[in-house]
């Protein structure tokens, strides 16, 4: 990363630096195993732990991608809902985390070693179009068929009196404790929550899904105990899965679940949503989507 984005993450107390790492990373479409090795970048590049914790949070928890697909799948108050939660969680966790941990001794980076490369605009319009088109539709897209591809089994094995006979205290939590092992991005994760939604599952569970599942998992505890330490890393894990489940109990305070005639078409709209990421994958390619090779990676020091 640029020394000049560095600088920028730096600037201010704690809060405002947890601040600027939900603002960088709220936007990107990288998922929950692309994400780590960015992480292990700015640690090692000198950024402020509370702005890099909330980077790790916000970046896989949404994204536009997944953003645009929860006003399509799950509707437009859930997803106003989705989007703040996922700041407040990656901005509380980033706040708080950091403030229990030991200031790292991380080396200077080398001079001009994180210099950008510009070119010409039209280079860097090429550029751009080519990761807006191909490196991201591979990035996300099979993860949104495999999402889809999950929610339609569901849809057919989840009887929704098994849903209703849960109580309502422990339905939140229950989907939190679901999420934190799973393995799933948050594009993935959108049509599993709208075959939820429509078995009678509280918006309150599917938020504390949605939160939990894109931002914790077994390699992202394996990379906060490699840097800093066990005690990081279960209060991390605390940390995002309490704020889900209390934010998820406030979602179904303010948010009364819709009855089925006004939820999503999630029936319709997913059949067209795959066919549109079917026909946006690029077959021809021979290698294999970059989300796999990130997948792969992740536990490979650098």
């Amino acid at each position: 990363m640029p020394a000049a984005s560095i600088a920028w993450l730096g600037r201010g107390r704690p809060l405002e630096q947890a601040l600027r790492g939900v603002a960088l990373g709220m936007p990107l479409p990288v998922c929950s195993c692309g994400v780590l090795p960015l992480y292990r970048g700015l640690v090692r590049s000198g950024a402020p732990a509370a702005a890099a914790l909330a980077f790790l949070v916000a970046t896989p928890e949404i994204g536009i991608d997944a953003a645009l697909l929860s006003f399509a799948l799950i509707g437009a108050e859930l997803a106003v809902a989705r989007i703040v939660c996922a700041a407040l969680v990656a901005l509380a966790t980033g706040w708080w985390v950091s403030r229990t941990m030991a200031a790292p001794a991380a080396p200077a980076p080398a001079a001009g070693a994180h210099a950008p490369k510009r070119g010409t605009p039209g280079q860097r319009l090429r550029a751009a179009l080519v990761s807006g088109f191909g490196e991201m539709v591979d990035g996300t897209a099979p993860w949104i068929l495999l999402g889809l591809a999950i929610a339609a089994l569901g849809a057919q094995l989840i009887d929704a009196r098994w849903i209703a006979a849960i109580p309502r205290a422990l339905e939140v939590p229950l989907l939190a404790l679901i999420g934190v092992p799973s393995y799933v991005c948050a594009s993935g994760a959108t049509p599993i929550v709208a075959m939820l939604l429509a078995k009678g599952a509280s918006p309150g569970a599917a938020i504390a899904f949605l939160l939990t599942g894109p931002a914790t998992n077994v390699s992202t505890f394996g990379v906060l105990t490699q840097l800093h330490g066990r005690r990081t890393a279960a209060i991390f894990g605390l940390c995002v899965g309490g704020l889900a489940v209390g934010l998820g109990w406030l979602v179904n305070l303010v948010l009364a679940p819709a009855p089925p005639a006004a939820r999503p078409a999630w029936r319709i709209t997913m059949p067209c949503t795959a066919a549109r990421c079917s026909a946006s994958l690029p077959w021809r390619r021979s290698t294999p989507p970059r989300c796999c090779g990130r997948a792969r990676g992740v536990s490979s020091p650098r």
